[in-house]
């Protein structure tokens, strides 16, 4: 795809976002509305879920948060809008917007489903940006940014899963499965997802998860190497803590790149 770089090995995979190029605009606006709703709702009445209403609300829970929770928001954007061309054995299974409210989605972030609607898998999306340069510190890089990132991704998803266990958060991922796929299709879902739900859970797990990382850094000179990525991967699965781990690392200059992009479908 133009204005990007892509370097993968599999279950690791890190995309350099140099531009918003018109190929990625043009993803991002066939996608949006699926991302914040579901494709099977927008199915139903697309001209309700226009690119416009739906930018419409997008902005109403962007604009009001806090920087921090801009910078979340703008990074679960970007990992939904590149995750079906990057790792194309996943489904996604999961909505973007809150159901109940105009707040920050609770639970968990990303769940998908391989193709054969066997396996589930769990995503959790961090973002962050490489503080600027000063001479009374140490100079971070956007390798090691990724690093702590993937590592605070991996901490949190782990909890969620195990002692911090929930059950509303399977409820709210059975309600976006309907949302997301054929009737058929989220039955075999919510189905795996309430195995899930009941499972007695004591340490350690079985569970899948993908794990996201966006680092926002002014120069995309300073690119994330393979190293690093394949590094991060690693820690993560010789931790024993899941049965089957993917990274999913984006690097962009800023948290706005799309954010302003989607701006234009209010003429702004």
């Amino acid at each position: 795809m133009q204005g990007i770089t892509v370097v993968s090995t599999g279950e690791a995979v890190a995309v350099v976002v140099h531009e918003l190029s018109d190929e990625l605009k043009a993803l991002v606006r066939d996608r949006l509305a699926g991302i914040c709703y579901g494709s099977a709702d927008i199915v139903e009445d697309p001209e309700y879920y226009s690119f416009e209403n739906t930018v419409e609300e997008f902005l109403k829970r962007y604009d009001t948060k806090s920087p921090t929770t801009k910078l979340g928001m703008a990074g679960e954007l970007i990992i939904h809008s590149l995750m079906p061309e990057h790792h194309v054995d996943l489904l996604n299974t999961s909505i973007l917007f809150n159901k109940e409210e105009r707040s920050i989605k609770k639970g968990f972030d990303l769940t998908f489903t391989t193709l054969s609607m066997d396996e589930l898998w769990y995503g959790e999306v961090k973002s962050g940006g490489v503080p600027k340069a000063r001479p009374d510190r140490e100079t971070l890089s956007a390798s090691s940014k990724l690093g702590q990132l993937v590592a605070t991704a991996a901490l949190d998803i782990h909890g969620k899963l195990t002692q911090q266990r929930n059950r509303s958060w399977w409820d709210s991922a059975m309600t976006d499965a309907a949302k997301v796929l054929q009737t058929d299709d989220a039955k075999s879902i919510k189905k795996l997802l309430r195995a899930h739900a009941g499972t007695d859970v004591d340490g350690d797990t079985g569970f899948n998860v993908l794990l996201g990382a966006v680092v926002m850094h002014e120069s995309v000179l300073d690119k994330i190497t393979l190293e690093a990525s394949n590094a991060a991967a690693k820690k993560v699965t010789d931790s024993q803590k899941f049965q089957q781990v993917k990274l999913l690392i984006v690097q962009q200059e800023t948290a706005e790149l799309l954010i302003d992009f989607i701006r234009t479908g209010l003429g702004e």
